[in-house]
């Protein structure tokens, strides 16, 4: 029986929407920040192999990214949204369009900080099994082939289903999904995300201070530097452990803004 592919939706019925969010017709997605081993595929570029990411770089449709054991990757959706991606993950940039924004967690762990979404816009992430409609901003995904969870944190309400049956989760509630059973019915959030509420305060002012540089970060041109990327992996194999960064300047990473993290989730 062929794996069901499952979408979580995070749909956004709040008002008074970010000046950010109303320009464009897609978001402009890149790596923020990266620590320890991160790789991406320029899939989009036609890069047949993965290489180490870069501070900044741009992504776009059928990009993917993934972090080692000891790996985490900061991406931006525009500077509105904030996505973390922990160790041993990876996703995929499926689409950017602000109709119908699509990540694709193939298995692993996010954190995600959803800024609110106006009418006509959409944003997804697919797991191996179920579909979420997200009502807030601040909310946790696991991914994996023997089952998916997700949990919200501080505020919001998550509609989970799948074609086996749905559950609502609000504030400090997950829930689990197995391989072609409905979603369980909502509990108390356990270890499996109250070990990331420490990290929590740290990624929401990481998150702040992203919104704060961001008009920075979009006056760096995509397509120069995504061939610059190019170019420099064709020309000869990035030497282990040397990461340049396309992202802003020494000055504003020094200041807290577009600075590598310390420590990870």
């Amino acid at each position: 029986m062929p794996a069901m592919i499952g979408a979580l939706m995070i749909l956004g019925a709040m008002s008074c929407p970010a000046r950010a969010q109303q320009g464009g017709a897609d978001w402009d997605a890149r790596i923020i920040h990266s620590s320890g081993s991160v790789t991406v595929l320029l899939a989009s570029e036609g890069a047949l192999k993965p290489f180490l990411a870069e501070d900044g770089l741009p992504l776009s449709p059928g990009d993917s990214v993934k972090t080692g054991h000891d790996g985490s990757a900061l991406l931006t959706l525009s500077g509105v949204h904030s996505i973390t991606l922990l160790r041993d993950s990876k996703i995929k940039i499926s689409s950017v369009a602000k109709s119908e924004t699509l990540l694709d967690l193939a298995f692993g762990r996010m954190l995600a900080f959803i800024s609110p979404l106006v009418e006509g816009q959409k944003l997804s992430v697919e797991t191996p099994q179920a579909v979420a409609a997200v009502r807030g901003t601040e909310f946790g995904v696991d991914a994996a082939a023997s089952g998916s969870s997700v949990g919200v944190f501080d505020e919001g309400h998550v509609d989970v289903f799948n074609p086996a049956g749905k559950v609502m989760i609000g504030p400090n509630q997950e829930t689990s999904i197995a391989p072609g059973r409905p979603p369980r019915e909502p509990r108390a959030l356990t270890n499996r995300f109250l070990r990331y509420r420490p990290f929590l305060k740290r990624l929401r002012e990481q998150w702040r201070q992203l919104r704060r540089a961001w008009p920075r970060y979009a006056k760096l041109d995509r397509r120069v530097l995504r061939r610059r990327f190019m170019a420099t992996r064709r020309r000869r194999p990035l030497l282990r452990g040397r990461r340049p960064a396309f992202g802003l300047p020494r000055k504003d990473r020094a200041s807290g803004r577009g600075g590598r993290r310390r420590g990870r989730p």
